[in-house]
């Protein structure tokens, strides 16, 4: 461990390890792609969606369900259209368009 370094308080400093999340403030927001339904797009939409939304542990699930209803349109907005927010209902969304594109 590094040592100990007097402040001139003469109490002791001891390094205190950096924010790393402090660089989110910096980057400018993400534009997720929204899906019509074609299959030609479904990888690369779950791509940037898995990357910016379905894989945040900290985020609830019926959260995830409202960022997905947002970047959908068309076939893909109509295939979950029936679906209420709930976490329950994410699940089952995801599933259908993984199944359907």
């Amino acid at each position: 461990p590094p040592p100990n370094i007097t402040h001139p308080s003469n109490e002791p400093f001891i390094p205190q390890a950096s924010n790393f999340n402090s660089y989110s403030t910096r980057l400018p927001k993400l534009n997720l792609p929204v899906f019509s339904g074609d299959p030609l797009e479904w990888m690369t939409f779950w791509d940037s969606f898995n990357v910016a939304v379905h894989s945040k542990p900290g985020l609830p699930d019926v959260d995830k369900f409202n960022y997905l209803k947002a970047q959908v349109s068309g076939e893909a907005e109509q295939a979950i259209g029936g679906y209420l927010i709930s976490g329950d209902n994410y699940v089952k969304a995801l599933a259908t368009l993984k199944e359907r594109f």
